[in-house]
């Protein structure tokens, strides 16, 4: 039977190219859109994956970063670095803004940072000073080359025009970027003194961070304390929930366009050779066999067609420099 189905397959091999080219590009398109999302949730969330902090103080009833509000008083970070276990804190004022680019604007996550901290300010500049003043920005790279950009130039955060005094490596997604400033500056522009968003902590190496988080909950009970990793699983599922439907749909059709791909060659494949199938049953070949033979060549041209379409992924991953099938996106 097999030897029958794959004959048949070769005898008609411009129906078995469409069908194996058919289902390829199906797997192909369903494994980018997941790719795209795995990429851009990776990218939303490298802000909190490249933070130096064991864990992230916020406060209470909140549990993640992307799309949230959290205001605490800016105090607190002083009681926090008190307790024992506590190496050192770090507090950021976090909000959601746009930055003006020559009347083009950008969603951005705008992060307040004291230079002077261990932590919150960008883990990779690949131009200018991190030290920045209270007139100055440090703009996501890529943007900024984008928009022929550079040190020295003005741009509108939160609608203020700053001097653009430092470049961010690794801080660009289709979804948005993230924009430093000082911590006073933001505060002044959204007239929040004495506010932080969140408190980034790091724990001696010799003690546990569940131990810290518990003490800090248990000391300053409006607060919230979640680990970076929790953190950022928190933020990679709302992330994820937000699309979701989008993703189902899209990749829904996919598989839909993949079944009628298959349905029409095998349907075209099988009534070419109905006459040999009658032939066959004369000499003696029930109905169930002939089934048989048709769905091996069903199952051939499936494949088939994955081997190919995971070959295309894998080559499209590794020219993207990630993961293949997960994160052909991640550098867009």
């Amino acid at each position: 039977m097999l030897l029958l189905a794959l004959k048949n397959l070769i005898q008609e091999r411009t129906k078995l190219f469409i069908s194996i080219g058919g289902i390829a590009a199906v797997l192909v398109l369903i494994l980018v859109i997941n790719g795209v999302i795995a990429g851009m949730e990776g990218q939303i969330t490298a802000y909190i994956d490249k933070s130096q902090a064991d864990i992230w103080v916020m406060q209470k009833g909140v549990s993640n970063m992307h799309m949230a509000n959290t205001r605490m008083p800016l105090r607190l970070r002083r009681s926090i670095a008190q307790l024992k276990g506590v190496k050192d804190v770090s507090a950021i004022l976090y909000i959601n803004g746009m930055v003006k680019v020559s009347n083009r604007k950008f969603f951005s996550y705008v992060v307040g940072f004291n230079p002077n901290e261990a932590a919150g300010g960008p883990w990779r500049l690949g131009a200018g000073k991190k030290n920045i003043k209270n007139n100055e920005v440090i703009l996501d790279a890529t943007l900024a080359r984008n928009n022929n950009l550079k040190i020295g130039d003005k741009v509108e955060v939160l609608g203020k025009e700053l001097t653009i005094a430092g470049l961010s490596e690794g801080t660009f997604s289709m979804a948005n970027t993230v924009t430093f400033l000082n911590r006073r500056q933001l505060a002044n522009i959204i007239k929040l003194p004495g506010v932080a968003s969140y408190f980034l902590v790091s724990i001696k190496s010799n003690i546990k961070a569940d131990t810290v988080s518990r003490e800090i909950e248990n000391k300053f009970p409006g607060v919230n304390v979640v680990g970076r990793e929790k953190l950022v699983a928190n933020d990679r599922r709302l992330i994820r929930q937000m699309g979701i439907d989008i993703i189902n749909a899209m990749s829904l059709i996919a598989f839909i366009i993949g079944i009628i791909v298959l349905g029409l060659s095998v349907y075209t494949l099988t009534v070419d050779k109905s006459r040999d199938y009658g032939i066959l049953k004369a000499v003696g070949i029930n109905i169930r066999q002939l089934y048989k033979i048709v769905f091996l060549q069903a199952f051939i041209s499936v494949a088939m067609g994955l081997v190919v379409g995971l070959a295309i992924s894998t080559r499209i991953g590794s020219k993207n420099c990630c993961t293949p099938f997960v994160e052909t996106a991640c550098n867009l």
